[in-house]
């Protein structure tokens, strides 16, 4: 009896541990600042998030290599069909240091909002344009500063029925903006993970559906940037193209 209590111990006492030291972390973030550097602990302390988040939701993830898509700074944009979407690409992207453009309610979201307003992502309220507009600035200034990429779902929400949704493609003009590239992923599988957590494995399909350069950005409009991207997403998605 005595062994199972203390291999249980072994067990919580570090997952309180990390789950304390967050928490103290979270504290010591502003909740009115948009930073626009984020520490190398910081930087750890949302990457371990992502990590536990993934080993939890037993999720695995298979897909193509990112060796392909541009060095350097780029707009990475993606389909949205999950909450787990930015956790996935938050991992996928590790390696570069890349922040994210979300709604101001997750910035609520309890520690985990405030390490990632540390880590520099940016709110957007696309319900007032003079905000969205503010929002698109300030991130294509932090591009523009040397140091950051930055990741936008320009469905705008999730996906509920699974279907591609119209694109808000004022985002766009971060890229146009920064001078950036545009990588475009598409997940398939993130719905899955809440009906099979945390017993059954839930695999997570991720490709790089589009890349376009800086130069080529220059000669589209971002409504042409949209419908293209949108029309590649639509047939991993099985539903076909419109007219571009």
């Amino acid at each position: 009896m005595w062994y199972a209590a203390l291999v249980l111990v072994c067990i919580i006492g570090p997952v309180l541990a990390y789950l304390l030291i967050l928490w103290i972390s979270s504290l010591f973030v502003s909740r009115k600042k948009l930073y626009k550097k984020a520490t190398p602990y910081y930087r750890w302390a949302i990457h371990s998030i992502c990590w536990v988040s993934l080993l939890f939701g037993h999720v695995r993830l298979i897909g193509d290599s990112l060796t392909g898509i541009p060095e350097g700074q780029a707009l990475y944009v993606c389909n949205h069909r999950s909450n787990y979407d930015p956790v996935v690409l938050e991992w996928l992207l590790r390696r570069r240091k890349n922040t994210f453009v979300t709604k101001p309610e997750n910035f609520g979201i309890f520690v985990v909002g405030q390490i990632a307003r540390r880590n520099c992502c940016i709110p957007i309220n696309r319900e007032k344009p003079r905000m969205a507009l503010e929002a698109i600035n300030a991130s294509a200034d932090l591009i523009k500063e040397g140091e950051y990429s930055v990741t936008v779902f320009p469905e705008g929400t999730r996906s509920r029925e699974g279907k591609i949704l119209e694109f808000h493609n004022a985002v766009f003009r971060i890229a146009k903006m920064a001078g950036v590239p545009v990588v475009a992923f598409y997940l398939d599988g993130t719905q899955k993970i809440k009906g099979n957590m945390p017993w059954k494995r839930t695999d997570v399909k991720y490709t790089v559906a589009d890349v376009i350069s800086a130069e080529e950005l220059k000669t589209m409009s971002t409504v042409q940037i949209g419908n293209r991207i949108r029309n590649r997403y639509l047939q991993l998605n099985g539903e076909g193209t419109e007219n571009e």
